[in-house]
C-alpha cells in the first residue's frame, strides 16, 4: 500500500495569504502557530533591515523603487530566511518595507531637514569682489578670503544629527550636575563651514546655531515632560531614531498600531516597562 506524505510538513504547508492588516506584523505572520520552524520575530526584523543596505533607496517612496531591485531584495532575504517562503509572494518582506522601513526613513529625513533649516545657517560667498576696509586704511579684495568648499547636504545632515544627539546627552549630564563648556559646541558647529581666518560675524551665526540647537532640544524635552507618564528619560533614544520634535512625535502617532509597535520594540529596543510607559503618553497626546 502506497503511503501518503504528511501534508503538514514544512515543505508541503499551504502558503499563508496576506490578510487585511489591523495590528502587528508579528501577529499576522502567525509565528506562534508555526513553531518550532519559525525563527524569532526580532531576528526576522534584523535580517529585513540588514538586507536593505546597498539595494533599497531610502530617499525614495516605495512606489518609486526599481522593481528589479525589489526582487533582488526579496531574494536576498529569502536566501537568509527560507522560512518566509511559506507566505504567498513573501508578503511580510514587502509589508516591512511599506509600513516600517520607508516611514522610518521619512521621519529621519524630516528631522534632518528641520535641523538643516533651524540649526546651521548656510553661508555663501559671492564671486564678485567687494573691498573690505581695514582700520589702517588699507583695502583688500574680499575675493582673496579663502573659503573651504561647502560640504554636501548629506554630510552636513549626518554631522548635525550626531551633534544633536551629543548635545542632548550633554544637557542631561548638565542637569545631573556635570556641566561641559558651552563654547566647545559653538566651535564645532561653526567649523562645518568656516575657516578660523574668516571675519568675526561668523561667531554670531555660530552662536545662533548653538542657541537653535539648545532651544529645539529643550522644547522637545519639555514636551516629553508634559505627557503622563513623563517620557523625558526616553529623550535620547527618541532623538537617535529620528523622533526629535513634536512634529516627528505626531508623525509617529500617525503610523499604524502594528508598525508603531515594531518601531518602539524592535528598532528602538524599548524594554517592557518603557513600552508600557509610552502607550499612555501616546493616548494623552492623541486625545489632547
Amino acid at each position: 500500500m502506497r503511503s501518503r506524505r504528511n501534508s503538514k510538513t514544512p515543505d508541503h504547508r499551504r502558503k499563508i495569504a496576506e490578510p487585511p492588516f489591523q495590528g502587528s506584523l508579528e501577529r499576522h505572520m502567525q509565528l506562534e502557530k508555526l513553531k518550532p520552524d519559525a525563527p524569532p520575530f526580532p531576528e526576522i526584523i534584523k535580517v529585513l533591515k540588514e538586507c536593505t543596505a546597498g539595494i533599497i533607496d531610502g530617499n525614495r517612496e516605495y512606489h518609486q523603487q526599481d522593481p528589479a531591485m525589489l526582487d533582488r531584495y526579496v531574494n536576498k532575504v529569502l536566501r537568509r530566511i527560507p522560512f518566509l517562503n511559506l507566505y504567498e509572494r513573501a508578503w511580510p518582506i514587502l509589508h516591512y518595507l511599506r509600513m516600517s522601513f520607508f516611514p522610518t526613513q521619512k521621519a529621519i529625513s524630516a528631522m534632518l531637514s528641520e535641523l538643516d533649516e533651524r540649526s546651521i545657517p548656510m553661508q555663501t560667498a559671492s564671486s564678485t569682489s567687494s573691498a573690505a576696509i581695514i582700520p589702517g586704511g588699507n583695502q583688500h579684495p574680499a575675493a582673496e578670503q579663502i573659503l573651504r568648499p561647502a560640504p554636501s547636504r548629506s554630510s552636513v545632515s549626518h554631522t548635525a544629527a550626531r551633534e544633536t544627539q551629543a548635545y542632548a546627552k550633554t544637557q542631561k549630564k548638565a542637569r545631573r550636575g556635570t556641566v561641559f563648556p558651552h563654547d566647545v559646541k559653538v566651535e564645532r558647529i561653526s567649523s562645518l563651514y568656516v575657516t578660523p581666518s574668516m571675519p568675526t560675524p561668523t561667531s554670531a551665526s555660530a552662536s545662533s546655531a548653538a542657541a537653535a540647537l539648545d532651544a529645539s532640544t529643550d522644547r522637545f524635552d519639555l514636551f516629553l515632560g508634559t505627557l503622563s507618564p513623563q517620557l523625558t528619560d526616553l529623550h535620547d533614544v527618541f532623538v537617535e531614531h529620528g523622533v526629535a520634535s513634536e512634529k516627528c512625535f505626531a508623525d509617529l502617532l500617525c503610523l499604524p498600531v502594528g508598525e508603531r509597535e515594531m518601531l518602539l520594540k524592535h528598532d528602538m529596543c524599548l524594554n517592557s516597562l518603557q513600552f508600557r510607559k509610552v502607550g499612555p503618553g501616546f493616548r494623552k497626546e492623541r486625545d489632547g
